[in-house]
């Protein structure tokens, strides 16, 4: 999706199927990240399996188990401030100027970050 598309759809009244795209798009990065974080615990909890099984000093793997969470913890909240930061689209009514549609609404589209 380039500029000269979103003025296009913007201009063509496309507004609905531009609105999806940007939703599209702001699920999958969510998804992909999500994943990411997904695949990181499940190793995690493998190595700590692993280290339980092999009787390793427990001491040191409570506190390794507790940074990680902690690590765990901050990414994840990192993820949905990005989320929460994601492009939100607010409409707008405003009373037309011109003087021959003084009457009628207009709609305009703002996109905005929150």
């Amino acid at each position: 999706m380039n500029q000269s598309t979103i003025i296009d759809d913007l201009n063509g009244s496309n507004v609905s199927r531009l609105l999806r795209q940007i939703k599209e798009i702001t699920q999958d990065e969510l998804y992909e990240e999500m994943t990411q974080l997904k695949t990181r615990v499940l190793g995690l909890l493998k190595d700590y399996q692993s280290s339980l099984q092999q009787k390793e000093n427990i001491r040191q793997l409570n506190q390794q188990i507790r940074k990680d969470v902690t690590n765990i913890s901050n990414d994840y909240s990192q993820i949905v401030e990005k989320m929460n930061q994601s492009v939100d689209c607010t409409f707008v009514s405003i009373e037309s100027i011109t003087p021959f549609q003084k009457n009628e609404k207009v709609t305009i589209y703002e996109f905005i970050r929150k």
